[in-house]
């Protein structure tokens, strides 16, 4: 399952990391996010990409970012899974 513009839009400090979370009560298997940037000449750089197996069975899917600059990023979330 593939998502765009997932969450509500954040900003974020150039040199400064942020990180999220999501799931929807269920297990999608392998899943990826990166930074869908809102602002120009923003550059986001995906850092640490977990996953939690919950004791319901579900999973909660983690990312952190780091904005690598020049400017503030207004973004949120793009991606999806590996199948």
């Amino acid at each position: 399952m593939s998502f765009n513009n997932l969450g509500t839009p954040t900003w974020v400090n150039a040199g400064a990391t942020i990180g999220w979370w999501w799931g929807n009560g269920g297990n999608q298997g392998a899943q990826y996010a990166m930074a869908n940037c809102l602002s120009p000449d923003a550059q986001m750089q995906t850092i640490a990409e977990m996953e939690q197996l919950n004791d319901d069975g579900s999973v909660t899917y983690f990312v952190n970012f780091l904005n690598n600059g020049p400017e503030p990023c207004f973004h949120n979330l793009n991606g999806g899974g590996l199948s």
